[in-house]
């Protein structure tokens, strides 16, 4: 099967489209997935954040 999304969650083939949530584990997870699940979502919240480019932290704006 092959990936659906890209290593930025955006969904490939289709502009403007991200898919931050279980769906885009790349097999089955045994046991329970929310803590993964919270792990994606706050990485791809973090990836988009990037992407927009309004949202610095004090590092990318040069401040320590």
């Amino acid at each position: 099967m092959g990936e659906v999304v890209d290593d930025r969650l955006r969904v490939k083939g289709v502009n403007g489209l991200r898919v931050i949530d279980a769906s885009v584990f790349p097999g089955h997870v045994s046991g329970n997935i929310m803590a993964t699940t919270y792990a994606v979502g706050e990485k791809g919240a973090d990836i988009v954040k990037q992407d927009d480019g309004r949202y610095l932290t004090q590092t990318d704006s040069g401040t320590a």
